[in-house]
């Protein structure tokens, strides 16, 4: 059995289609068949019938009866039929019956002449054709009426025609030439302003339009808001043309100058003149933003400052009044709570944005409104709205100075009503026709929107700033004095509409008074910095040191308390500080820097230029026999390695830095908003970092890690696992060799590391013989005391035996200098020939010294230092003669390493990390910053000390690893 298959093949789609518009269907009079624009297919569709029995409609989405046709059906669009009508008559107003055109035949519109006060008519209110003819017929107005602008209907006078005319102005509604305004019949011409094109004139940087919103409205908006009339609306006009161009009293006449004429004429309360908006203030700006009217106190957290704004249409007309939240006043539009969190007391808020110019022409979002912006607290149990100030920055006064660019606040002129985008008064004028005998009031820009206009320029807030200050803190805790909204506009021109973007931005920033705060930073700078100079005065070194450690804590001090003051306050006491009261606290943070940093120089220079010398105690086990230099080799090699040695791994150090900052988001705690989070989510609103916090934040993790690592080291590390400098002292007492250090001229360290023993030059049977010796004490003890263990030592030397030491190590320089050969292999052998005889000579006077041989050169000890010279660090007796020997914690040498000056080190890594920071807000950067600054200092410091010990014990430095 045989199947049959049919195979369906689907028919390609059509998805593309010619692409046309509206101006491109053929409709002029010379065209045999219209075409209109179906909205469907979006393509140009001819009429059903030809020209001129079917023409298109003036949208040109619809075939019309043409004139002298009137419809047999009509279903829009191309759904209709039309008929000719008879003779010479034309289609009626519905278009649906003839009529005769006996009014006024030669018409084209055939409609009746409304200079006579006629209008055209066809049929009775009930739908009857009058005297049952089909005509167009001409009825005249009654009185104190006339023909509407349809001329189909008669409207009734103006008020101001009914009330302040003579009888025939209310019986004909015919108003004056001098007393049209925009359209509007004015009682007095008295009341309307100069017929001055400076009045509709408005200026975008060098470019003035002449405005045809300003021409279109001001006349009668000024005339119908005086005293007489006293029209609201009209009033409010008054106050948005003056906003339209930025408050400014330089020109004149202009519409803020016709606002300042209606005000001084106009009774009321205050700056709150009667109908009148309140535009300007008359007290001094210091008066206005000092003042302590508002008794709201605001607390941590979650507060939201209570803003309200009421809204005005370029008409005039009231829109209404509400919150300020929903990002209102924001022209960057992001998450609703993130908008928000710019009115949260307490949070510093930044937004900015690009915009297309494109879009503030033509987006709904960026309508041009008008906003008087008011703070609501409470007093006695009622609410109140205080009228916060605007500060425009391109205010211009009547001598054309910009007083609000100034950081002077008694030159500050404070307006109020403000807007967001003008896209309304950049319209090139258009001269309105004045013949029109009656109108309602000024023109909406709306209702402009189909004339030949053109924009020549729109006007945006560029930068919006909304500034806080809080109050004095004496029994004042978390009040405010009045804030106030800095704006700056700016403007594009017509050549930049099509592919222009402008930058928008929005802040809160707050402030205070933070003198009480400077006052007492300098105080403790100043007694820190000078305990620290009394305390460097007793020293032998600089004083750099101690200065930059009293800054340092002045700094990180300060800077710690007001973070953790301002995020965990409730009554609110203190906020964070500006740029410019940072000021203070820069200087400070700077200063320990630089002299934490002269004081690391000065570590380097001493510890790289001190004398040091291996004291070789070993003798010959039988006379004539040499001694091997390898043990000295070895030591002065361990003390190399020890050069750089620290109690903290800065790699580690700065890896546990980043991890707390930047991982677990401890960096998130510098935010200028009272919250405190680790990892804010995306629709969360995260202030910018405070300088200031985040020197505070970055120094705390970074010394609570830099004192673990130490409490770990010291407490478990050095007792449980290695002890890199008391091995040390161990190694020197096997190897049979001191070490002698001068880190000043008369002052340094002693190692006694002299066997017990009296030889280290042994098998390994006799090293374990002698270890167990000393584990039975049945050998002397380690000690310069044959009784006590103390091996190590603070030495004060008497000059004879510097000036001794000096004269053999000199000689030795001399004798290098005298060389005469020229031969680069007979001169080292030389050298090293006349080092041995140094060598060998210093080594014998340092043994001579230690054990006492020299009745010239003596030393007391060893003992302790008083109170005062430990707590001082100092030595108070006179060692001119006679040395003393002090006793000391077993590792005080280690201040000629890097070992013994941890503090310095950390300090400086600690600035020098947060200096960075600073600088590039960005702690991965300062990680890295730091890690190769102090990689390089250790390898300086290496390469510095090895050459120095190589030279100072004349060790041969191809043997220092």
């Amino acid at each position: 059995m045989a199947t049959c298959c049919a195979s369906i093949v689907p028919m390609e789609s059509r998805l593309e289609t010619q692409y046309q518009k509206p101006s491109d269907c053929k409709n002029g009079p010379q065209d045999l068949v219209h075409e209109i624009f179906d909205i469907s297919s979006l393509k140009c569709t001819r009429c059903s019938r030809p020209f001129p029995e079917q023409i298109a409609s003036s949208d040109k989405l619809r075939c019309v009866c043409g004139p002298g046709y009137k419809y047999k059906k009509n279903f829009n669009n191309l759904n209709i039929e039309c008929e000719k009508c008879p003779g010479t008559d034309i289609a009626s107003f519905s278009g649906w019956e003839c009529v005769n055109c006996a009014v006024n035949p030669k018409a084209e519109e055939c409609l009746c002449p409304k200079e006579d006060r006629k209008i055209t008519v066809e049929k009775t209110i009930t739908g009857e054709f009058f005297d049952n003819k089909n005509d167009r017929s001409c009825k005249t107005c009654a009185d104190q009426t006339r023909p509407d602008n349809t001329g189909k209907k008669c409207e009734r006078c103006t008020d101001i025609l009914q009330n302040d005319f003579t009888s025939d102005n209310k019986k004909t509604c015919n108003c004056p030439t001098d007393n049209q305004a925009n359209g509007v019949c004015i009682g007095s011409a008295a009341d309307i302003p100069d017929r001055d094109t400076a009045l509709t004139e408005v200026k975008y940087g060098s470019e003035t339009i002449s405005s045809n919103f300003f021409a279109s409205n001001i006349l009668s908006a000024v005339a119908l808001c005086s005293g007489k009339y006293g029209n609201l609306t009209a009033c409010q006009v008054v106050g948005n043309l003056c906003s339209m161009i930025l408050h400014k009293l330089n020109d004149n006449p202009n519409a803020c100058t016709e606002y300042v004429r209606l005000r001084g004429n106009t009774p009321g309360e205050g700056d709150w003149k009667t109908n009148l908006p309140m535009l300007y203030y008359s007290l001094k700006a210091t008066d206005v933003l000092t003042t302590t009217q508002i008794t709201t106190s605001f607390t941590f957290p979650n507060t939201q400052m209570p803003f309200i704004v009421t809204k005005y249409h370029t008409n005039g007309t009231f829109l209404g009044m509400g919150p300020v939240t929903g990002g209102l006043l924001q022209l960057c539009k992001q998450h609703i709570s993130w908008l928000d969190a710019a009115y949260n007391f307490g949070t510093d808020f930044t937004q900015t944005c690009q915009i297309p110019v494109k879009d503030l022409l033509d987006s709904p979002q960026y309508e041009t409104i008008f906003y008087d912006l008011f703070l609501e607290f409470e007093k006695e149990g009622k609410k109140y709205l205080f009228s916060v100030p605007s500060l425009v920055e391109d205010f211009e006064d009547s001598n054309g100075q910009k007083p609000n660019t100034g950081s002077q606040e008694d030159d500050w002129k404070l307006t109020r009503r403000f807007f967001l985008v003008d896209r309304v008064s950049g319209y090139e004028e258009i001269r309105v026709n004045e013949n029109d005998q009656q109108g309602t009031g000024p023109a909406s820009p709306s209702s402009q929107q189909n004339n030949n206009r053109r924009q020549k320029a729109i006007r945006y807030a560029k930068s919006l700033t909304l500034t806080v200050r809080l109050q004095d803190v004496s029994n004042k805790e978390g009040k405010i004095y009045p804030p106030f909204l800095k704006i700056k506009y700016d403007h594009v021109l017509e050549e930049d509409f099509e592919n222009g973007k402008v930058e928008v931005s929005f802040n809160v920033v707050y402030e205070m008074n933070t003198n009480s705060y400077r006052t007492g930073m300098r105080i403790s700078i100043a007694v820190l910095s000078s305990l620290a100079i009394v305390y460097a005065f007793f020293q032998t070194w600089n004083c750099f040191g101690s200065v930059g450690n009293a800054l340092f804590a002045v700094a990180l001090g300060s800077s710690f308390y007001w973070v953790v003051t301002f995020k965990n306050q409730s009554a609110v006491t203190l906020l964070p500080p500006t740029s410019d009261q940072e000021t203070t606290f820069v200087i400070c943070m700077v200063l320990a820097f630089v002299f934490k940093l002269l004081d690391l120089f000065h570590l380097i220079y001493v510890q790289s230029s001190i004398d040091i010398f291996c004291i070789d105690w070993e003798r010959p086990k039988k006379e004539g026999e040499s001694i091997s230099i390898w043990r000295t080799y070895f030591v002065a090699n361990e003390w190399n390695e020890l050069q750089t040695f620290r109690k903290t791994s800065t790699t580690f150090q700065l890896i546990l830095t980043i991890f707390f900052l930047h991982v677990v988001g401890f960096e998130n705690l510098a935010s200028k908003d009272p919250k405190s989070r680790y990892n804010p989510s995306d629709e969360d609103y995260v202030s910018e970092n405070s300088r200031l916090f985040r020197f505070a934040i970055g120094g705390a993790v970074y010394l609570v890690i830099a004192i673990s690592q130490w409490l770990i080291y010291v407490i478990f590390y050095q007792r449980f696992i290695e002890d890199k400098i008391r091995q040390y002292v161990d190694f020197c007492s096997l190897s049979n060799v001191s070490l002698f250090i001068l880190e000043n001229d008369l002052f340094g360290y002693y190692i006694h590391g002299r066997s017990p023993h009296g030889r280290a030059d042994a098998t390994l049977k006799e090293m374990y013989e002698f270890l167990d010796a000393e584990r039975n004490d049945k050998c002397p003890k380690r000690g310069i005391d044959v009784n006590g263990d103390q091996q190590t030592f603070q030495i004060a030397i008497p000059r004879a035996l510097k000036d001794e030491y000096d004269r053999l190590t000199q000689d030795l320089a001399k004798r290098l200098n005298s060389i005469q050969t020229n031969d680069k292999n007979q001169r080292q052998f030389q050298s090293d020939l006349m080092a041995v005889e140094t060598y060998t000579s210093v080594n014998k006077l340092l043994q001579s010294f230690i054990s006492g041989d020299r009745t010239d050169i003596t030393y007391s000890g060893p003992q302790r230092k008083t109170f005062v010279e430990g707590l001082l660090n100092i030595e108070l007796n006179d060692t001119t003669h006679n040395g003393i020997f002090y006793e000391d914690d077993g590792h005080s040498f280690d201040s000629v390493l890097f070992f013994g000056n941890e503090t310095t080190l950390v300090i400086f890594e600690l600035l020098l990390f947060n200096l960075v920071d600073f600088i590039a807000r960005n702690f991965v950067l300062a990680a890295f910053v730091t890690y190769i600054v102090i990689h390089l200092i250790a390898m300086i410091r290496e390469s510095t000390s090895s050459s120095n010990l190589a030279k100072k014990t004349l060790v041969d430095k191809r043997f220092l690893i």
